[in-house]
């Protein structure tokens, strides 16, 4: 009879300390698992939207440049550039295919969430040469409530060089 209630004893110790893996894994490892999948949720939206503006970047500025590019020096073989008005193109095509306002802020369902910001512009009249750097900021939410801002930048260099003659 002792060694009956002894076995039950122990019986009932093992069955009473096996639920606490279960308890670990649900308290330490859940946790971690979900916050690591938070975390790369966040860096391919990051990533997604660096794509984003880089694309939409080199739409607005090779669109912006062929648009200031004079006929009458194109058809001479020699490219030129007003660069004030490349400049102006530039911010109208960015305003227009980013879906912002004239003080480069989102509207609604624009692709950012953050005002643009235009770092450098820089145009070379002859040969016709843009350079643009824009940034804006991305938060990624590691967990409710916390996230990270990142600067998200994106850069291009249109040239229009025509040298072959036609």
């Amino acid at each position: 009879m002792e060694k009956l209630s002894l076995n039950l004893l122990l019986s009932y110790r093992k069955n009473k300390n096996s639920g606490d893996i279960y308890l670990f894994l649900l308290v330490v490892v859940v946790p971690i698992l979900l916050i690591f999948a938070s975390l790369i949720s966040g860096a391919y939206n990051f990533y997604q939207l660096k794509s984003q503006m880089q694309n939409i970047l080199d739409t607005s500025v090779t669109s912006a440049v062929s648009d200031a590019m004079n006929d009458n020096y194109r058809q001479e073989y020699k490219g030129t550039i007003n660069p004030d008005y490349v400049k102006e193109k530039v911010y109208s095509y960015l305003e227009q295919n980013f879906n912002l306002d004239t003080t480069l802020t989102p509207k609604k369902g624009s692709v950012l969430e953050n005002p643009l910001i235009v770092d450098n512009i820089s145009v070379q009249s002859s040969p016709p040469k843009v350079e643009v750097e824009i940034s804006s900021v991305r938060t990624v939410t590691i967990w409710q409530g916390l996230g990270i801002s990142l600067p998200v930048p994106a850069k291009t260099v249109v040239q229009n060089i025509r040298t072959d003659g036609k």
